[in-house]
C-alpha cells in the first residue's frame, strides 16, 4: 500500500494546489480488494506523509490511530 500512499500524496497536493480541497477538509482513500488505505483526520491534503494515512486489512476494524475522520465508514463501504 505504499505505492497508494504515495499516490493519495501526490493527488491530495493536486487538488489542495487547484484549490478543489482545503487544507485539512476531505479525505481520499484506496483499497486493492484486501487492503484499504485512508488519510487520517486533520491532515493538511498539501503535504501529508505516511504518518497521516490509516491502513487496515478490508473485512477487520478500522485502526484508532492516526484518528479515522468522520466519514470513515462510508470510505471503508465504498
Amino acid at each position: 500500500m505504499n505505492d497508494s500512499i504515495a499516490q493519495l500524496s501526490d493527488v491530495g497536493a493536486e487538488f489542495y494546489g487547484r484549490g478543489w480541497m482545503f487544507a485539512t477538509g476531505g479525505n481520499l482513500s484506496a483499497s486493492d480488494g484486501t487492503t484499504g488505505v485512508m488519510t487520517a483526520s486533520g491532515g493538511h491534503k498539501g503535504r501529508l506523509g505516511a504518518d497521516d494515512f490509516l491502513t487496515w486489512q478490508l473485512g477487520s476494524p478500522l485502526p484508532s490511530a492516526p484518528r479515522q475522520s468522520a466519514e470513515a465508514a462510508v470510505h471503508v463501504a465504498l
